[in-house]
């Protein structure tokens, strides 16, 4: 894998402890190329390995994987916040949270208008 992605890890679970899921679905999206890749070298390809080759090949998980990203994001920026050395006020964290929510909603409403 590591040769198709060019030497990155998928998963970096040192940024935050909360947000693991998060980040290890946009890394995914991040290297969907180099993975789809990867499944569909025929050299590559094992009988043990089949299941997971069909997992990342799987179309409806890669149309839904972004739309995952983009609403999990404003999320990911509050966790980032109240997880540093520097702990935030609660004011500041409820500030984020709210921003989180309008950015959610616009996204959503993003979505509805195509």
């Amino acid at each position: 894998m590591k040769s198709y992605t060019k030497d990155r890890e998928l998963l970096r679970p040192g940024i935050t402890r909360f947000a693991t899921v998060f980040i290890a679905i946009e890394s995914l999206v991040r290297h969907s190329m180099e993975l789809k890749r990867m499944c569909t070298n025929p050299e590559k390809r094992q009988s043990e390995a089949e299941n997971i080759s069909s997992i990342i090949l799987n179309n409806k998980f890669w149309s839904r994987a972004p739309e995952v990203c983009s609403l999990m994001e404003p999320l990911g920026k509050v966790l980032k916040l109240v997880d540093q050395d520097k702990k935030a006020t609660l004011p500041i964290a409820y500030e984020a949270m709210d921003r989180a929510k309008m950015a959610i909603k616009e996204t959503v409403k993003d979505w509805q208008t195509y």
